[in-house]
């Protein structure tokens, strides 16, 4: 920091409210002043010797900052001194106060009213826990004449026998459950939590009010005893971690260095960057691990470690942000898939939606990673809308494996059902009978896979089979077969698809036929101009005539392919 920059620093601090927080600001802002000057000294010492000076002739010039710095200090001084002072004062006021109740404590000893005296005490009681602080050197000695001067009431009052007696009995009881606790406390791992427990159970130890007389120098030292053990204990520890906290110090600037190191390096990779920030979360993982170095290192390592980790993770945060653009393009693409994805989970269409998951995986591959944040949380929805789908298509190929089996069974039954059929006198009536059964063959739903072909066969070879039998001409037969397929095909799993196939088929059928048609019709042009061809001219008019009866009937089976396409 320059002069300047410390002089705005200070100046800034004088201006607030003194406080402990407040003087301890106060500290660095004085080091950094002091660096600074040194600096000072330094660099005109070198020119005033480079002029041929003597250096032990060498006198600091001070400049106009040095002087504010003086100023400002002395009134940063003055208000941290004021503050000093009022603590001082308001911690002997305090004293003052605490040493009136114990006055007026030792007064109430003589007091006849023995009510008076037990309520006043615990007036006093309460008026001496929201005392603040007194000085620290006077703690322990009022602390003592305390708990003297208030074992010392309740001793002298000689009223309420039966309830003093389980005061006191229950006062016991509470003191020795104390030391056990304190001689347990001995044994906690943890030193801080060990110091703590112990003064926490000193204060509850002083707030316990008096016990049997008889019993009380025997528990009063148990206590102590324990007390001053466990006290050693956390003392000899906090004496042996000021070697760990040197060792401490250099395991920390070892961890700096290799931060250092790091930074040094020119990452300008993805997989670099992972990598690399996956070592500097394990250094601060170290750091975490290695306790406390001296007081006085202590703030200053970790500034520096702290300074190299921001410098790693802002060039971190520079490199991301210019790829963010891809990341969250591939983002929206990924999420794109997963609503498509989450769409198709109860689609019926299970081939094709089979079909289309499978494309939908394929284009997921090919998308780039998102945010890892991103990325996971994507997959998981995308993953778990495919699963459903697959889950859904198993559970349903079981059902209708069931169904179909059954449906087999009905229609190889109306197959029979067909064949056993009898003429009738009327053959309209014999038809309509047929027609009955054509329609419940119909109603049934789909078969297995393997069997679909063999009761396609045996369902038209009985239809044929049994029309023949009735006397049906093969004109006739042919249309009544065309109109059973068109039925057959319009109940088909995919019946769009299906009747659009035999459209296609009579469209190339139709094409064939007008193409014959057209190369008949010139071939009568050559028999114009030949002598003795009525024969084979005869013979093309007729196949004319075919062809045009054949394009008629496959017209009308079109037609009746589009009115079930509608």
């Amino acid at each position: 920091m320059t002069k300047e920059e410390i002089n705005t620093a200070l100046q800034e601090l004088v201006k607030q409210e003194m406080s402990k927080e407040t003087m301890a600001a106060g500290k660095p802002i004085l080091e950094s002043y002091q660096a600074a000057v040194a600096h000072t000294i330094q660099e005109q010492k070198k020119i005033f010797v480079a002029d041929g000076g003597a250096a032990e002739d060498f006198k600091l010039i001070r400049d106009e900052q040095d002087v504010k710095f003086d100023e400002l200090w002395a009134e940063f001084s003055k208000h941290k001194k004021a503050f000093k002072e009022n603590l001082a004062n308001a911690e002997k006021n305090n004293l003052t106060l605490k040493q009136g109740l114990l006055e007026q404590i030792e007064a109430l000893k003589t007091e006849e009213h023995i009510k008076k005296a037990h309520e006043s005490f615990k007036e006093i009681e309460t008026k001496w826990k929201s005392i603040g602080k007194i000085p620290q050197d006077k703690v322990k000695e009022m602390e003592a004449s305390y708990s003297k001067a208030r074992d010392e009431f309740f001793y002298n009052m000689h009223i309420y026998r039966e309830l003093l007696e389980n005061d006191l009995k229950k006062n016991l009881q509470l003191k020795e459950e104390i030391v056990a606790k304190m001689k347990a406390t001995a044994q906690i791992k943890s030193f801080k939590d060990m110091d703590s427990t112990a003064r926490r159970l000193t204060n509850e130890w002083n707030e316990i009010g008096p016990t049997f007389k008889e019993k009380w120098e025997e528990i009063r030292d148990q206590f102590w005893e324990a007390n001053h053990d466990v006290f050693n204990k956390i003392k000899e520890y906090y004496k042996s971690q000021k070697d760990k906290q040197k060792e401490n110090l250099e395991k920390k600037n070892v961890l700096v260095a290799r931060l250092k190191e790091i930074n040094g390096n020119n990452i300008t990779s993805d997989k670099s960057w992972k990598k690399h920030t996956k070592i500097v979360l394990e250094l601060q993982k170290d750091w975490r691990t290695i306790g406390f170095a001296p007081k006085v290192d202590n703030d200053k390592v970790w500034a520096e470690f702290k300074k190299e980790a921001d410098q790693f993770f802002s060039a971190k945060s520079e490199f991301y942000a210019e790829i963010k653009a891809v990341f969250d393009q591939n983002k929206e693409a990924k999420e794109k898939l997963v609503a498509k994805a989450e769409g198709l989970i109860h689609n019926t269409d299970q081939r094709n939606t089979a079909n289309t998951l499978t494309q939908l995986q394929k284009q997921w591959r090919e998308i780039g990673s998102a945010h890892h944040r991103d990325e996971q949380r994507l997959w998981k929805k995308f993953r778990s809308a495919c699963n459903a789908f697959f889950e859904n298509k198993k559970t349903q190929q079981k059902q209708d494996t069931i169904e179909q089996k059954a449906n087999l069974e009905n229609k190889f039954a109306i197959i029979q059902n067909i064949k056993d059929l009898q003429f009738q006198d009327d053959q309209k009536k014999s038809l309509q009978e047929i027609d009955v059964l054509i329609n419940k063959f119909n109603q049934i739903g789909f078969v297995p896979m393997n069997e679909k072909q063999k009761v396609s066969v045996d369902y038209k070879n009985a239809i044929h089979q049994k029309l023949t039998e009735f006397g049906i001409q093969e004109e006739d037969l042919s249309d009544y077969l065309f109109k059973v397929k068109i039925n057959e095909l319009s109940g088909a799993q995919h019946p769009e698809k299906a009747l659009e196939k035999e459209a296609q088929y009579i469209r190339e059928k139709i094409r064939t036929i007008k193409a014959n048609i057209l190369q008949y019709e010139n071939n009568l042009g050559f028999f114009k101009h030949s002598k003795g061809a009525n024969s084979l001219k005869e013979e093309v008019e007729q196949k004319i005539v075919h062809n045009k009866q054949i394009l008629s009937k496959l017209e009308s089976k079109l037609e009746t392919v589009y009115s079930h396409l509608d």
